[in-house]
């Protein structure tokens, strides 16, 4: 016969791993879901971010609307594909979308470099959650 401390721990390691099975079960489903989102907006996604930076490179940053609508894509990327992303490929978002806030201070040559890292990111086949 088993002291009784031994089952109440038996028993509760039983309930923590159903709980985690469900978390992660509910995690698969939401990268299920954003890897289809994906697929289904990748050439959209790649067309309007090759458009932004022609702009970029024949306009400059002069266009408060072209920094708006790039950084408005930025940010609905992240919100969109964040569980699919490194955070290599977070972390370049997160410093294009901060060096488009100063017009200034910014190297059209540096943020399209960026942009080109971000674009073929997106031209991969299919992503994987990390």
């Amino acid at each position: 016969m088993l002291p009784s401390w031994i089952a109440a721990f038996a028993d509760l390691c039983g309930i923590f791993s159903f709980i985690f099975s469900i978390v992660i079960w509910n995690s698969t489903n939401k990268n299920k879901k954003q890897i289809s989102l994906y697929k289904s907006n990748q050439k959209e996604i790649i067309i309007i971010l090759k458009g932004h930076r022609e702009s970029l490179i024949k306009d400059g940053l002069n266009s408060l609307y072209i920094r708006s609508n790039l950084r408005t894509e930025l940010y609905a990327i992240l919100q969109n594909y964040s569980s699919l992303l490194s955070p290599f490929d977070k972390s370049i978002i997160y410093i294009t979308i901060f060096s488009l806030n100063y017009k200034n201070d910014i190297d059209i040559e540096s943020l399209c470099n960026k942009l080109d890292y971000i674009i073929a990111r997106f031209q991969k086949k299919e992503m994987t959650a990390i």
